[in-house]
């Protein structure tokens, strides 16, 4: 759900989606400028736009304050994030800091990025940057690599690096470290060198990046590798996928490498007809509700993390009930597949069976799931998967395989404005949901869409248009309220619940053209929610809980159909406290564990009739079932 917004632009930050770059997608230049570099990368190019950043890498010993960078570029900016723009014209940019990245630390150092035009072939030049601490004639600097460690004898350590995704543009990679020896090593630190960048990391955090080097160090809860035991981190980049780190040190020793170099993708020919997907080992998970409840609080679980989340022991302890599992996309082999690895493929596989066990699990309290196809990072199965029948048929694949009645589609960034695409899905959608009518089943099929204050985007707004003409029965249009940014959503402090409820307010204006013949309270019913809890990815935008509160009473006023946000394995404090960055398994801001769940659990008011009691008894907090 990462996603940043920006005037009347929604983007995602650090996305790859971009399939059909029409541009290497991986360029970079850097310029000197006393002791700051300047280093610009082209993220993705769609022909008549393309979406760049712009690194300041600070290479000297003092810290730069109040840094400004002055730029040509031959080609228009149309929005920012992470920096102000302070003045444009005749081919010169003046960018300075958006306020909170005002300091650059020594070895540090701070991006900011952009939505441009059609002319993006030539790149940004002629940096010229200023600030406090800059020297005012330094000669050109060579940038400073982090210092490698003296060699010390290896076969301690194991290193493997291995791809999960590779879409041309952009990748997932993931690193295991195995302790191969007898000693526990606790906390860990590990450096590198390599040729392609980390964009965002899940399950360790970056200290330091200068050139090729990186330092990532463990999180609390994953700082101990015992003898014989193995930690991973998982990340999206971009660069040359296959090239495996060199000059690797764990703790300052040197780590020997484990080559496990990452198979070619399998060819998969447009099939016609459909073929039956290959079943894997029986799990019976049950069938999903035939109808959930009008009004049903169901917030986003990352089931990529480790270790993975246990819904049910939430469900035993928290009374929640309904869970939104993040995310499918399309694996190298172009098969549905958790947070698009090939090894979490819906095909029988551990993981695979381990997740049919959990919704099976939750199922037996009395709850659902929802499984949510896209997200922010990977590509979701309509954009690499051309033919609809094999598209309709690795949908039912999921369907079937986890024995749903909803699903959700998160489509953001670049892939928002494939209208090929959801012109595809809308259609191949609505031929399941008519599949499952005359089967006498139910599909139930909701929108997640980037918003902000004003309402959904031109593609946002086409998304709906797209279901409606293919004669898609939209359950609903869910909002990601979240990632403003300054110039949408100016002085955030206290303000977050306030954005939220004016974006719903936009939407449920929006979707009165699109869904004629609705009532407003039937257009409410089919509005939904998703703030993120805590701190934003904007790190200025904290949602509290006050704001949370605000949220649930303006979703209950209005009927609303559905409450969720992101996500469930952030909401509980950082062991430090609050904490001035955003992590995963984090609200970054002081709460107790589970908080916002009991804020929002009573908006979930009618127990269904799958529950033990079978019956209509009105559902708010806990229910220890």
């Amino acid at each position: 759900m990462n996603i940043r917004a920006f005037g009347m632009f929604s983007l995602v930050k650090n996305s790859k989606k971009n399939a059909l770059l029409s541009l290497e997608a991986l360029e970079a230049r850097m310029t000197p400028s006393g002791a700051v570099t300047a280093m610009f990368h082209l993220d993705s190019s769609w022909g008549s736009g393309m979406q760049g950043a712009i690194t300041l890498n600070n290479t000297g010993d003092t810290a730069v304050r109040d840094w400004q960078v002055v730029f040509s570029y031959g080609n228009k900016i149309s929005s920012l994030w992470d920096a102000t723009l302070v003045a444009s014209g005749n081919g010169k940019f003046t960018v300075a800091s958006a306020g909170w990245n005002n300091t650059i630390a020594p070895g540090g150092s701070v991006s900011f990025g952009f939505i441009g035009g059609a002319n993006y072939q030539v790149d940004p030049s002629g940096f010229t940057i200023t600030g406090d601490g800059l020297s005012k004639d330094p000669p050109a600097p060579t940038p400073t690599p982090v210092p490698t460690p003296t060699p010390v004898p290896s076969g301690n350590f194991s290193f493997q690096y291995a791809v999960a995704s590779d879409w041309g543009s952009g990748f997932i990679g993931e690193i295991r470290l195995t302790n191969l020896g007898t000693a526990a090593i606790s906390p860990w630190n590990l450096q590198f060198k390599t040729g392609w960048v980390i964009d965002s990391l899940w399950n360790a955090k970056v200290d330091s990046h200068a050139g090729s080097f990186w330092k990532v160090s463990n999180l609390d809860w994953n700082q101990t590798i015992a003898p014989g035991a193995t930690v991973s981190f998982g990340f999206t980049g971009h660069g040359p996928a296959s090239e495996i780190p060199t000059d690797i040190y764990l703790n300052g020793m040197q780590v020997s490498v484990v080559n496990e170099p990452t198979p070619a993708p399998v060819p998969v020919p447009a099939p016609t007809p459909a073929p039956t997907p290959s079943p894997g080992p029986v799990v019976p998970v049950g069938e999903g509700m035939k109808a959930w409840p009008a009004q049903v609080f169901a917030p986003y679980v990352d089931v990529t993390l480790y270790p993975t989340f246990d819904l049910a022991k939430v469900a035993r302890e928290e009374g929640l009930r309904y869970f939104s599992l993040a995310f499918i996309t399309a694996s190298t082999n172009k098969q549905p597949s958790w947070g698009g690895y090939s090894v979490y493929e819906i095909n029988g596989g551990e993981f695979d069976i381990k997740m049919r066990s959990m919704v099976r699990d939750v199922r037996a309290l009395g709850g659902d799931v929802t499984i949510s196809f896209g997200g922010a990072n990977g590509q979701e199965l309509a954009e690499v998967i051309k033919d609809p029948v094999a598209l309709k048929a690795a949908y039912q694949k999921v369907i079937d395989a986890y024995g749903l009645t909803r699903l959700d589609f998160d489509i953001e960034g670049a892939a928002l404005a494939h209208r090929d695409v959801i012109d595809r899905r809308s259609a191949v959608l609505a031929s399941l949901q008519a599949d499952a009518q005359l089967a006498g089943k139910t599909l139930e099929i909701w929108l997640t869409l980037p918003v902000l204050p004003s309402g959904l985007t031109l593609d946002g707004v086409y998304a709906m248009q797209s279901a409606n003409r293919a004669g898609l029965n939209l359950g609903g249009v869910n909002i990601m309220a979240m990632d403003f940014g300054s110039y949408a959503a100016p002085n955030p402090n206290g303000k977050m619940g306030d954005y939220a409820i004016q974006a719903a307010n936009s939407l449920h204006s929006q979707m009165k053209s699109v869904f004629t013949g609705y009532s407003d309270s039937q257009l409410w019913t089919m509005v939904g929610l998703t703030p993120m809890i805590g701190r934003n990815d904007v790190v200025t935008e904290v949602l509290d809980q006050q704001e949370a509160r605000e949220v649930l009473a303006f979703a209950k006023s209005k009927g609303i159909g559905l409450v969720s946000f992101w996500s469930l394995t952030r909401d509980q404090q950082n062991s430090a406290g609050a904490i001035s960055y955003v992590e995963p398994t984090s609200s970054s801001i002081v709460q107790t564990p589970y908080e916002f769940t009991g804020i929002f659990l009573p908006f979930t008011s009618v127990r269904s009739s799958s529950l033990e009691e079978n019956s209509d008894q009105l559902f708010s907090g806990n229910w220890n079932g």
